[in-house]
């Protein structure tokens, strides 16, 4: 064999990057003995042609590439004669011609193979095979993957798309023209960032995707697109960097269009914070409206008023005439109001025929507002079905000043002088006066604190259970809510609602509450070892939620308890959970890694504001019962209750609804698949006691 020692470097740039060999061991080609080792380091198969192109030496392997072929071949066969027994042999399914320098062969026994042809300089031949067939196949399934990619992606409702290294298109899934434009094609290669411009809003969230591109950072936000007809559409885009081999390589981003979810949310917020029959704020919305006025007054010094007006003889409306009268009575009042009104004040409906107007002014002015209001309703005659009605009003007058502390406490005075107007004779509005109401208030509010007080030191606070079924199978777990009824001495059962009020005042709600969480783990603890599967839904105050030793002392009950997972949770309101949001967020996390679950309680009734559902992680929301009850006869109630369960859903949460008390209105909640169902039809509340004897006896019966 001549010396190819010259060679290395031709070999090195035709061979060795291709097939990954040492080119140094190419200084021992001069060596007869080792230059087999150092071809077989060339190529899987080779055959070496001397000058004069005649076949000196071969590798064994070279039968696994052309069996046939080696089988007929030998020393001196000229590389000409090679090639046309090769071309006969039968082996190749991809010819091989004298002028080829490298060629991807195809062999009939499914091989691929790629065939390299080196020209030396002292003009040997090297013919040097490598099989590339795993090579092909991971082409081949990379090439299938790609196109299953681009069909899943026009299939999707989301688009996809990706950028390269100067964020600019690679690729755009052609669906979703409106948002992603109407000639995907021309994408390709056009900056994402500028072909943005014009299309979307110039807000936060556009200025937050571009600066997460530019800072090769994640990106989740929702971009407003404006279209041609005006209308406003919503995306919400998410995308990631990419990287190869520690570089910087462009972005993979999916969007999806959120216009539905939005308008819902819209919607909602809207019907959250108005009053669904009088288009007036609601009592949450209203109390929002005295905050900001609190803080005004308390700045500038400029007296702020709350007028507080309860109708008078309202329910003989309702009790004669039926509701849909006592309904437009409300409206014709709120349209009054309207009228009598500075538009710069704000009317709420404060709940059934109570409204409230915040307005500046002095005394005298509130007191003239006041008075010419209820002289307009005492004048005005309410007709229905050739009926007349004559009605009446009260009201109440409170001031923003040092003394009131905030604006709960303002409406709370309001709310005090209404009553006491009520009981001088109605039809007359009352400015309030803590000379005049305390003394009365404090008299029966001492009475209700004591008759409390005594039920929480001799253990009178009794717990009754509710059911809440699942709208389709059971589950194997019975659902139950724990309701408070307080016994006095003489055994007689008072109503929460008479009491509460009065223990949330006076600070005594912490007490209650924690006793009947106490109870409520002892009475889980022994329906469960006796082998009987529920789980309890406990309802927590906004006073409980609020104080850190409460939720301390819970947390701690439950992880000494050691119940297993969904057996306890708890019932919350928004409007309390939001005013100690941060804190109550860690609560619900605590417990929640402990196994507890959380509902939204009376969902609808509020603010229902869904930003802050996104910082309240619960499980459950319970809709408001005043939405469920009417859904059979109301358009608006049933769009309420449907638009609430799709985005519970949507969040990952499941829905409740509460006041069910007829079979058409629980078939009508189950088309709608919302997932629980509470109320008179499954069940009214009862003694704890009663239902863990029931449970003993079935399972005396069946003998378990």
């Amino acid at each position: 064999m001549r010396n190819i020692k010259s060679v290395a470097t031709i070999a090195d740039v035709v061979i060795v990057n291709q097939w990954n060999f040492d080119s140094a061991d190419m200084t021992h080609l001069d060596s007869p003995e080792s230059s087999p080792q150092l071809l077989r380091a060339l190529a899987e198969a080779y055959l070496l042609f001397d000058a004069d192109d005649k076949l000196q030496q071969w590798s064994a392997t070279l039968s696994d590439f052309f069996p046939n072929t080696a089988r007929q071949i030998s020393t001196g066969l000229s590389y000409e004669s090679f090639l046309q027994l090769l071309a006969a042999s039968g082996d190749l399914a991809t010819p091989i011609t004298a002028d080829n320098s490298q060629v991807n062969c195809n062999l009939t026994n499914q091989k691929t193979v790629d065939v390299k042809i080196v020209h030396l300089t002292d003009k040997q031949r090297v013919f040097a095979c490598k099989d590339i067939s795993h090579i092909q196949r991971e082409q081949e399934a990379q090439l299938a993957s790609d196109l299953k990619f681009r069909q899943f992606a026009t299939l999707a409702s989301n688009w996809f798309w990706e950028l390269d290294e100067n964020l600019c298109y690679k690729y755009h899934s052609n669906h979703c023209q409106p948002l992603a434009g109407n000639d995907v094609e021309s994408l390709a290669g056009q900056p994402r960032i500028l072909k943005l411009d014009g299309k979307v809003v110039d807000n936060d969230q556009l200025h937050e995707h571009n600066r997460c591109l530019s800072q090769h950072k994640d990106v989740d936000v929702v971009l407003t697109w404006i279209m041609e007809d005006g209308k406003k559409l919503f995306s919400r885009i998410l995308a990631r960097p990419q990287y190869h081999l520690g570089n910087f390589s462009g972005y993979l981003g999916c969007g999806r269009d959120v216009t539905t979810a939005y308008e819902l949310r819209e919607m909602l917020q809207h019907q959250a914070e108005h009053d669904d029959l009088t288009g007036l704020l609601n009592r949450r919305a209203f109390a929002e409206t005295l905050d900001e006025a609190f803080s005004t007054s308390r700045a500038n010094s400029l007296p702020h008023a709350l007028v507080k007006f309860d109708l008078d003889h309202f329910k003989l409306v309702n009790d004669d005439a039926g509701h849909q009268a006592g309904d437009a009575l409300l409206r014709e009042v709120t349209a009054i109001l309207q009228q009598e009104t500075h538009h710069r004040s704000v009317i709420a409906r404060l709940g059934g025929d109570e409204f409230g107007v915040y307005l500046r002014g002095t005394p005298q002015t509130a007191q003239n507002y006041a008075d010419r209001i209820i002289q307009r309703i005492d004048r005005h005659r309410f007709e229905w079905q050739d009926r007349k009605f004559t009605i009446g009003a009260s009201a109440g007058i409170a001031f923003f000043d040092e003394r009131s502390g905030s604006s709960s406490v303002v409406l709370k005075n309001a709310d005090a002088a209404c009553y006491s107007a009520k009981r001088l004779g109605r039809n007359r509005a009352l400015l309030f006066s803590p000379e005049n109401y305390f003394q009365q208030q404090q008299n029966e509010d001492r009475k209700k604190v004591g008759i409390l007080q005594s039920a929480l030191d001799n253990d009178r606070l009794k717990l009754y259970l509710q059911p809440i079924v699942p709208s389709a199978e059971f589950e194997g777990t019975s659902k139950y809510e724990v309701l408070l009824r307080i016994v006095d001495e003489n055994d007689q059962i008072i109503s929460p609602g008479e009491l509460i009020p009065v223990a949330e005042k006076f600070d005594l709600i912490q007490l209650v509450d924690m006793q009947v969480v106490e109870k409520s783990i002892d009475l889980l603890q022994t329906f469960l070892s006796q082998q009987i599967d529920v789980a309890f839904s406990v309802n927590l105050s906004g006073n409980t939620l609020s104080n850190c030793s409460c939720l301390k002392r819970i947390v701690s009950l439950v992880r000494s308890s050691k119940l297993p997972a969904g057996a306890l949770g708890f019932e919350i309101t928004e409007t309390s959970a939001i005013e100690s949001i941060d804190l109550v967020s860690k609560f619900i996390e605590q417990l929640q890694a402990m196994g507890c679950r959380f509902s939204i309680d009376d969902f609808g009734s509020g603010l229902s504001s869904y930003s802050y559902l996104n910082s309240l992680p619960v499980d459950y929301l319970k809709i408001d019962g005043s939405f469920v009850s009417g859904i059979l006869e109301d358009q608006t109630s049933m769009a309420i209750v449907k638009s609430i369960n799709t985005l519970s859903h949507e969040m990952g949460m499941k829905t409740v609804a509460e006041f069910v008390e007829h079979d058409n209105v629980a078939n009508a909640l189950r088309d709608i698949n919302i997932d629980y169902l509470q109320g008179y039809l499954f069940g009214q509340p009862r003694r704890a006691e009663e239902i863990l004897a029931q449970f003993q006896s079935l399972q005396l019966r069946s003998g378990t």
